[in-house]
């Protein structure tokens, strides 16, 4: 019966203590909130800087494209045709083929001649043929492939086509030119009647997504866990006796006095000590 009294005992203590060093553990982190937002605001202005400096932002722009079965010669699907998984896949896997992404890239031209007639017709034609030819022959079925996602929007009868590129011309322009191939392929290879676009692509107004601030967020909070992880680390190594409940906690001795932290004051004699510490117990 005593020894489980001592454990309990024991054990209450125990947890205690850890409870009280958690504690202890929390207050002295806080106390250097300083050092952890300066560290995090240094961490995250470098990945800033870095980031502006090597990332390129990536321009997104996108269409739809509508599509309603023939059923008969001269009588169309209703609007509550219900498009298989498969029938869809199939849909995709044509706008997919290398023959469709070559048709495109054959459109891209006057696709981005139509877009800087539109959107900038005070261009010199000189500079627009210049532009032409220096994206055109860089681009190949395979490079417009790999930037283009096709997507069925919820298993609906919408094909959605979106094109990524640095370049936001190039992006309204491609995304243009795949469209307008697809709507061509998708009529003749599976004998879809009516084959529109739903939604037109736009010029993109901004970067589809800037990693700027993410990265420097992140960067920041990288930063404050090494300083939390630094500061819990080192006040774990600490194993000296700073204050009076540090020698009641570890020496289990009673303070009978303190001596309190002074400066020098002119009725010091010279040569004595300016600071005097310590703990009598």
């Amino acid at each position: 019966m005593e020894i489980k009294k001592v454990t309990n005992y024991t054990s209450e203590n125990t947890e205690q203590e850890n409870t009280v060093a958690i504690w202890d553990i929390l207050l002295s982190v806080a106390g250097k909130w300083w050092l952890i937002l300066l560290v995090a605001l240094l961490f995250g202005g470098v990945a800033k800087v870095y980031t502006d400096a090597t990332y390129v932002d990536t321009y997104e722009s996108y269409g739809s494209i509508f599509l309603v079965e023939k059923k008969t010669e001269d009588q169309f699907g209703s609007s509550e045709i219900s498009y298989t998984v498969q029938i869809m896949e199939d849909y995709i896997y044509r706008v997919s083929t290398e023959e469709n992404f070559r048709n495109a890239v054959a459109l891209l031209p006057d696709e981005i001649r139509a877009v800087y007639n539109d959107s900038y017709s005070d261009v010199d034609p000189a500079e627009v043929e210049a532009y032409v030819s220096r994206v055109c022959s860089s681009i190949t079925w395979k490079h417009l492939r790999s930037a283009t996602s096709i997507e069925n929007v919820e298993n609906t009868r919408y094909l959605r086509i979106v094109v990524d590129s640095t370049d936001p011309i190039l992006s309204y322009a491609a995304t243009n030119a795949v469209l307008k191939a697809s709507l061509d392929s998708l009529s003749d290879f599976f004998g879809v009647e009516t084959v529109n676009i739903d939604e037109h692509p736009r010029l993109p107004d901004g970067p589809a997504s800037s990693k700027t601030y993410t990265m420097a967020l992140l960067a920041a909070l990288v930063g404050m866990a090494l300083v939390v992880g630094v500061l819990v680390l080192l006040y774990l190594r600490d194993d000296k006796i700073n204050t009076s409940e540090d020698v009641e906690r570890y020496l289990g001795l009673p303070v009978l006095a303190m001596i309190p932290e002074t400066e020098a004051t002119e009725d010091l004699p010279q040569g004595a000590s300016g600071r005097k510490r310590g703990v009598r117990s």
